[in-house]
């Protein structure tokens, strides 16, 4: 029962990081403003607690790769196809990792076999990149210590299905999890005006029936003789 709470909780908590981290705002599209990359790392100091080089101390990811991370995780709440969703979210998971064992790497920890320096690790992915015009990610040969931040990752591979994008053009996070099936809108506030628009359809198309029938009813009773006692 004590186990089910908690993962109930941490199903919660996972959900409120990604949507947050997905609708986090920048001033270009793939750079998350420094502020808002600041405010987002010391509310959720948790995710990255444990994967520094000392245990027990914080490690902070640059502004650029949190804006990367974002990216990432926006590409695979908006992907309809199963495979290829999951395949974007490993992608997030591995890339994420590549960036924990370089933060590491810089440190000067030894972790089995060492990555290469940074400077011959750019040279590498240069090359890669100009030869197959994609960049390789180093990966231990095994399953790596399970991180906060990679668990709350794994953890989305669950939440998928519910991942929604708010069907209001206008909403300023339009991200979310629905909470029950064919929610279309992450709140009240963004189906409002929705909803009134249909209504206004609706009386529009139907309406115009109604009148039409209430006011030959209207006629009907008016101009019907009236009875003598």
């Amino acid at each position: 029962m004590k186990q089910q709470v908690l993962a109930n909780e941490f199903s919660r908590r996972a959900a409120r990081i990604l949507a947050e981290w997905a609708n986090l705002a920048g001033s270009r599209p793939n750079l998350v403003s420094v502020a808002a990359c600041n405010r987002f790392m010391k509310r959720h100091s948790m995710l990255f607690a444990g994967s520094s080089p000392r245990r027990g101390r914080l490690w902070p990811l640059t502004a650029a790769q949190i804006g990367q991370a974002r990216n990432l995780l926006r590409q695979a709440w908006d992907e309809p196809d199963i495979r290829r969703r999951e395949w974007l979210i490993f992608r997030l998971r591995a890339t994420y990792e590549y960036w924990r064992r370089l933060a590491q790497e810089q440190a000067g920890e030894q972790e089995g076999i060492r990555l290469r320096d940074v400077e011959a690790e750019r040279q590498r992915r240069k090359d890669l990149h100009e030869a197959f015009g994609f960049d390789s990610i180093p990966l231990p040969a095994t399953a790596p210590e399970l991180a906060q931040a990679e668990r709350v990752f794994f953890h989305f591979t669950r939440l998928a299905p519910t991942a929604m994008h708010c069907a209001n053009p206008e909403c300023p996070a339009p991200y979310f999890f629905r909470r029950k099936k064919g929610q279309r809108y992450c709140s009240a506030k963004c189906s409002g005006p929705a909803k009134s628009a249909a209504k206004r359809r609706w009386w529009h198309e139907v309406g115009k029936k109604l009148r039409a029938r209430r006011a030959k009813e209207v006629v009907a009773r008016t101009s019907r003789p009236k009875r003598r006692h």
